[in-house]
């Protein structure tokens, strides 16, 4: 199989506009903790950038006509998906922080924001996981489709990270 499929640039951009959302709500939530203008502005501009290359990412893919000619677009999906990784581990990281230091020395309150802190973690871990994967799979198989194993529910990932969330 030598086409490309309408998959794969619809998988691209479906996963930058979730992600985007996904981001975006937890930068918000992030703020509300933390009330770091300057951080939160710097995330809202990464994930914005990972969107855009995403979406980039999946225009140029809807023109080739041949899965062997992937490799011309190697430099924009690495750098979206490195992106994507770094975004969910510095959101991750920082609210797992955040909320760390927002406990309060009661038992039931703290149990509560141990398991934010653990879905945080596990979220922005999850996904990172997923897009490394995407990216691996990709740099060592351009010219297949085995990247899709971890492309495809890369985008499920991330909606459902977001009701799990504070």
């Amino acid at each position: 199989m030598t086409e490309t499929i309408w998959v794969s640039p619809f998988c691209c951009v479906a996963t930058a506009i979730s992600a985007l959302i996904v981001h975006g709500f937890l930068i918000s939530q992030l703020y509300r903790l933390t009330r770091q203008f300057w951080l939160c502005v710097f995330l809202i501009l990464a994930a914005a950038a990972t969107a855009v290359c995403g979406i980039m990412d999946g225009v140029r893919i809807v023109f080739l006509v041949d899965i062997r000619k992937l490799t011309a677009t190697v430099p924009l999906t690495i750098t979206w998906l490195a992106l994507e990784a770094g975004v969910d581990i510095v959101i991750a990281a920082v609210l797992s922080r955040a909320l760390w230091r927002s406990k309060t020395g009661f038992a039931r309150t703290n149990t509560i924001i141990n398991r934010c802190i653990a879905a945080s973690i596990q979220s922005g871990l999850f996904s990172s996981v997923f897009a490394l994967g995407v990216m691996a799979a990709f740099l060592n198989s351009k010219n297949t489709y085995l990247y899709a194993i971890f492309a495809w529910p890369l985008g499920k990932i991330y909606s459902n990270a977001s009701p799990i969330l504070p």
